[in-house]
Order: C-alpha cells, then structure tokens, then sequence
C-alpha cells in the first residue's frame, strides 16, 4: 500500500513538471532523481519511461519508433497503453539511441504523425523525443504564448526535427506538440503555439 502511495505521488510530480515545461514553453525542467525508476527491459531514458507512465493510458495509442520488443512490452505493462500505428497514434516516441543507417526513420516517424482535424484539433499526436541534451547543442528562437519576448533554446539531437515541426504546425489550431527528454532526465516542452525557428552556424558547447 505505501509503494502504491508512493507511485502516485511520484507521477504526481512528473505531471506538474510537464504541465510547467508546457506552460513555460522552451524552458526546461528537471525530473528528480528520486521519482525515476529503472526500467531493465526497456531501452529508452528512465525519465521517457516516466513521462510515459504519467501521460498515457488505457485509452491511449502509442508508437515506439524502435522494433525492440522488450521496450514495446514494457511500455504496455506500465501504462495500459496499446500499440499504434504512427498515423493513428496519440503518443509518438523517437528514441534517442537510433543506429546511424535508421537515422532518417526519425523524420520519417514524424512526418506521419496526426495534426487533428479542424472539428478536433486537439485529435492530435505528441511527439515524445529523445536527444543528447536540452542545455546545450543547436540554438533556436522561440516566441509565442508563455515568452516573454523570445527566447533562445539549445537542443543537442541528431535530425532536424524542427523543419519537420514547422510543416506539420503551418495550419494551427492543427498540428503537434513536442516533449524533449535528454539524458540528464531533463524535460523542456514545445507546444503548437510556440513558434521556433533555427538560428544557423550557432551552437553552444
């Protein structure tokens, strides 16, 4: 009974976390180290693992862009969840650990994800992505609502996946949202709303 009570009040926490990520677009937020448990049959980040416990549920559809099945399984044992196809998908997963020949699978994934419709906007994927880091890597600027102005982000991932973004969000109120988690178990969040746009030959290392 007392783990249960501590289950629920852990993802409790990682909730109001990634409530804050998306309500302060761009700034990243850091899952303690003490509501993270490991996952041994699961190759993706603990803290990805966390966040799909906390948003998914039985009546969730997820696609997982690796063919691992032991993650696969791991990720229906936890939340309920069941498998999609990408296009059908509610929660869209791009791991962080893709081998340099699937590389182009990762936009590919993205590519098919659901925008909604204009009924139901909201019928629509969150890309959960996996990269290096959220503190250091490419520099973006981001504006919209919960920026103060602007402000730049930097995030350390393989594959463009911002051109991406911006074709599937160019008919808002449809499009996608975004949740990155990196290594360090950090979450920084990149709603619809948030427009973001590459800041060439700039990086910080």
């Amino acid at each position: 009974m007392m783990d249960d009570k501590i289950t629920v009040h852990n993802t409790q926490k990682v909730f109001r976390l990634i409530l804050q990520s998306m309500a302060y677009a761009g700034r990243p937020v850091q899952i303690p180290d003490e509501v993270i448990s490991l996952y041994t049959n699961s190759l993706l980040f603990p803290a990805t693992m966390e966040v799909l416990k906390t948003l998914l549920d039985i009546n969730t559809g997820f696609y997982c862009g690796m063919d691992d099945m032991h993650t696969i399984q791991e990720i229906q044992i936890l939340t309920s969840a069941h498998r999609e196809i990408p296009e059908a998908a509610d929660f869209v997963i791009i791991p962080g650990d893709i081998p340099l020949d699937a590389m182009e699978n990762a936009p590919r994934i993205m590519e098919q994800a659901k925008i909604g419709t204009i009924y139901d906007p909201h019928a629509s994927a969150t890309i959960l992505i996996e990269c290096a880091s959220v503190s250091h890597g490419t520099v973006y600027r981001c504006e919209g609502p919960g920026i103060d102005n602007n402000i730049q982000i930097t995030i350390d991932c393989a594959w463009d996946w911002a051109a991406i973004r911006r074709l599937k969000n160019v008919e808002f109120p449809l499009g996608i949202d975004c949740i990155f988690i990196d290594s360090a178990a950090r979450v920084l969040s990149l709603p619809r709303t948030t427009r973001v746009t590459k800041q060439i030959l700039n990086e910080v290392a």
